[in-house]
């Protein structure tokens, strides 16, 4: 039954949302696709470090990302998280120029397990690496509100 000790298996399904910081313009992006790989080490009963791999996809850009979070765990549903992550995106627009970047983000969120699999999470994410007119998704804004809705394998 414990056989994925330390990796999970996510599946996202998300709606996320993200403001641009020069025209305070709010932007909705839907149909994302991530999967990811985690791999949790536990610190203390509360305390945990996570890492792994996220690979995502919507209708503007591909992007890989690799974590590093600290995770505190408020009770057995409830914990919060933050930590930074390095990422590289590419966009998926055939009418635009190619571009892709490598940056780095940090992230602060919260996360509610329904069931031991079943979870919802809400984060944010604050970009210090960011292109102008690059049509790289959400990493090309600044800063990003995500709400995903998962389920652990």
């Amino acid at each position: 039954m414990k056989i994925h000790l330390l990796i999970f298996c996510l599946f996202y399904i998300g709606f996320s949302n993200a403001q641009k910081e020069k025209k305070d313009d709010l932007k909705f992006i839907d149909g994302i696709f991530n999967g990811s790989i985690e791999l949790s080490t536990k610190i203390s009963d509360k305390w945990s470090l996570e890492t792994g791999l996220d690979a995502s996809y919507n209708s503007e850009a591909n992007s890989l990302q690799v974590p590093f979070h600290f995770r505190y765990k408020i009770n057995k549903k409830l914990s919060v998280f933050t930590g930074p992550e390095i990422y590289y995106s590419s966009n998926t627009d055939f009418y635009l120029p190619k571009s892709s970047v490598f940056g780095t983000s940090a992230q602060l969120g919260i996360q509610y397990n329904f069931t031991e699999n079943a979870y919802a999470k809400l984060f944010y994410l604050y970009n210090f690496t960011t292109k102008n007119n690059t049509n790289l998704g959400l990493l090309n804004n600044k800063s990003v509100l995500n709400f995903k809705i998962g389920y652990k394998f």
